[in-house]
C-alpha cells in the first residue's frame, strides 16, 4: 500500500477528531483496490487514477459544501477579497490541526520503519463500524424538544410529509383590510438583519440582551426557512402567502402574496433602504422583483462607512441609514423595508481591519444593537407612532458543527434558521409586559400581525390588549431549505433531504446535528 496507508491513517485521525466523517465501506473498497499487487508500470497508472479519486473521497467526507455547490457559486466565491479567503483557509487549517499533522507524520515515519502500516490502516477502517456502534450505545438520551409539530396522520414517508406541507401552505394567505374608521395611523419598519440566530446569541451569552428583551412581542420559535440572504428576503417580501419551496421563490410571484403590494392597497407608501450596495448575489434584484414595483429606494451614498464587506464593498452605519429614512418621511403612513449586512461573515471593521470576522462579530453585534436601540429611542421621542419589526435572515453559524466550518451555512439546520423575530411598538403610551408567542411560526405570522394592526390600530384609544393581536397567529411547521437541501422537523427529530432526494436523520449523517432547540 505504501504511502496510501498514511492517507487512510490520516483520515482515521481526522475522523476520531470529528473533522470529517469517514465512510468505512467506501474506504475499505478503496484500500483493498490500492493493495492489489501489480507491476511497477501498472502501479503508476493506478496511482494516476487513485489520487484524484482519493482527493474526491476525502472532500466528500469533509465538512465542506458539496463540490457541485462550490462550482455553482464559483462566481460569488471569486468576488471574496483576499482577506476573507485567507480567513476561511485559516478556519480549515488551524494551527492546532497543522501541529497535529506534523506530529502524526513523525509518528507514522518512525513506525513505518519497523511495521507494515497498510495492515494498521485496514484494521482501523474495519474498527470504524464498531466505534460508531459504541458511540450510539453510550450516547446520552436527548431531551424531548420544546417546539412541537403536528402529529402524523397515518404512516407517511418524508417526501409525502413535505408534499403535504407545501399543499397546505399553498392554501394559506393573509388578507389586508383597510383600517376601521377612526383608527390611529402609524408607520411600519421591518429591519431584516443578516447573520443572527439564537444559537449565535447563546454562544456569545447575548440571548438576554436588553434590545431583545425590550420587544413588545417576541416570536421565540420563528423559522427563517432559509440559510442565505436572497431566499430569506424573498420569503419576507412574499410573507402574505404560506411557505413555498425554494425553487418556487424564483417563479413570478402573485401580487396577492407580495407584502408591499398589500400594504399599498391599504394606503401605505413603501420604501426600501440597505446599508450595502446590494450587488452581491444580485440581492437588490431579489428585493425589487418582489416589491410590486412601487417601492422607492433610499440612497445610502454619502453616509458614514463603518466597515468593509467580504467582497470589499462599503457597509454604511445602520443608524445613519435609518435616520435618513426618518428625516425624509412624508405625511402619509409609510412602510420601510431595511436590510443590514453588518453581521455578515467576512466583514472587516473600518477602525480595526486586522480583526478576523469571527473575532469582530461580538463588536459588530454590540454596535448594531446599540444603533438600533438609539433608532428606537429616537422614534419614541417623535410624535409619530411606528411599529418596528426586527427579524433575522439566518444565523452566522459562529459555533460551527460537523456539517460546517464556522461561518458556513450550506445546510439549513435549526441552529442557522431559528432566528429572532421581535416587534416594537414605539410611541405606545401603555406599558405592558412583553407578549411571548412560543408556537412555531414563520413569515405568514408577521403578515397576519401587520394585517391585524392595520385593521384595528394598537394606538387607538379603544385598542384591545396587545395579547389579543397574537391570538391564534398562523403556525408553520419547521421546514428550511437551500438549493437542493431540505431540513424538516417531524415528531421531535430533524430529517434532511440531499440533492439526490435521499432522506436521513440529521443526527445520523456525519454526526452532523443533534441539538435540541428550546423556545425562549
Amino acid at each position: 500500500m505504501g504511502l496510501w496507508s498514511y492517507y487512510f491513517l490520516l483520515k482515521l485521525g481526522l475522523h476520531l477528531q470529528g473533522s470529517l466523517f469517514m465512510d468505512w465501506r467506501l474506504n475499505l473498497v478503496f484500500a483493498l483496490a490500492i493493495s492489489i499487487p501489480l507491476s511497477r508500470g501498472l502501479v503508476v497508472a493506478r496511482n494516476l487514477i487513485a489520487i484524484p479519486l482519493g482527493a474526491a473521497l476525502m472532500y466528500m467526507e469533509s465538512s465542506l459544501p458539496p463540490l457541485s455547490r462550490v462550482l455553482a457559486e464559483w462566481g460569488a466565491i471569486a468576488s471574496f477579497d483576499n482577506h476573507y479567503l485567507l480567513e476561511l483557509a485559516g478556519r480549515l487549517f488551524s494551527l492546532h490541526l497543522l501541529l497535529g499533522l506534523l506530529v502524526g507524520s513523525l509518528v507514522y515515519w518512525m513506525l513505518s520503519c519497523k511495521f507494515r502500516m497498510g495492515s494498521f490502516a485496514i484494521l482501523g477502517i474495519l474498527i470504524l463500524p464498531a466505534h460508531a456502534a459504541w458511540q450510539t450505545l453510550t450516547k446520552p438520551a436527548t431531551t424531548v424538544p420544546v417546539l412541537q409539530q403536528a402529529a402524523l396522520r397515518g404512516p407517511q414517508t418524508p417526501e409525502e410529509l413535505l408534499s403535504d406541507f407545501y399543499q397546505e401552505e399553498s392554501l394559506r394567505q393573509t388578507r389586508f383590510d383597510p383600517p376601521l374608521p377612526g383608527e390611529a395611523p402609524f408607520d411600519i419598519a421591518i429591519l431584516q438583519l443578516c447573520s443572527l440566530a439564537w444559537d449565535d446569541l447563546d454562544l456569545l451569552g447575548q440571548a438576554q440582551a436588553e434590545l431583545l428583551q425590550r420587544a413588545d412581542i417576541q416570536l421565540t420559535a420563528f423559522n427563517s426557512a432559509a440559510s442565505y440572504s436572497g431566499p430569506a428576503a424573498i420569503r419576507l417580501m412574499r410573507a402574505s402567502c404560506g411557505q413555498r419551496s425554494h425553487d418556487a421563490l424564483y417563479s413570478p410571484p402573485s401580487s396577492s402574496c407580495l407584502l408591499l403590494s398589500q400594504l399599498n392597497q391599504v394606503g401605505y407608501s413603501t420604501r426600501i433602504a440597505l446599508n450595502h450596495d446590494g450587488t452581491f448575489g444580485d440581492f437588490l434584484s431579489d428585493i425589487t422583483n418582489n416589491s410590486a414595483g412601487s417601492a422607492q429606494m433610499i440612497p445610502n451614498t454619502g453616509l458614514a462607512q463603518t466597515m468593509r464587506q467580504f467582497d470589499g464593498s462599503p457597509i454604511y452605519s445602520d443608524l445613519a441609514v435609518l435616520q435618513r429614512w426618518a428625516a425624509t418621511q412624508q405625511q402619509a403612513p409609510e412602510f420601510l423595508y431595511y436590510n443590514s449586512t453588518s453581521l455578515h461573515d467576512g466583514n472587516r471593521l473600518k477602525q480595526r481591519p486586522r480583526l478576523g470576522s469571527i473575532e469582530s462579530y461580538p463588536l459588530r453585534l454590540q454596535g448594531l444593537f446599540s444603533e438600533i436601540t438609539q433608532f428606537l429611542d429616537e422614534l419614541e421621542s417623535r410624535n409619530r407612532p411606528t411599529i418596528v419589526i426586527l427579524v433575522a435572515e439566518h444565523g452566522a453559524a459562529l459555533r460551527g458543527d460537523d456539517a460546517h466550518i464556522a461561518g458556513l451555512r450550506e445546510l439549513p439546520t435549526p441552529a442557522v434558521t431559528h432566528v429572532p423575530a421581535l416587534v416594537y411598538l414605539t410611541g405606545l403610551s401603555a406599558s405592558t409586559d412583553p407578549v411571548i408567542v412560543d408556537s412555531p411560526t414563520s413569515y405568514l405570522a408577521i403578515a397576519e400581525l401587520l394585517a391585524r394592526f392595520i385593521k384595528q390600530s394598537p394606538y387607538s384609544d379603544d385598542a384591545p390588549a396587545l395579547s389579543s393581536y397574537t391570538t391564534e397567529l398562523p403556525k408553520t411547521r419547521f421546514v428550511s431549505e437551500n438549493a437542493g437541501l431540505v431540513v424538516m422537523r417531524n415528531q421531535g427529530r430533524f430529517l434532511q433531504r440531499d440533492p439526490a432526494g435521499n432522506w436521513e436523520s440529521l443526527g445520523a449523517s456525519k454526526g452532523r446535528y443533534d441539538q435540541v432547540i428550546s423556545a425562549r
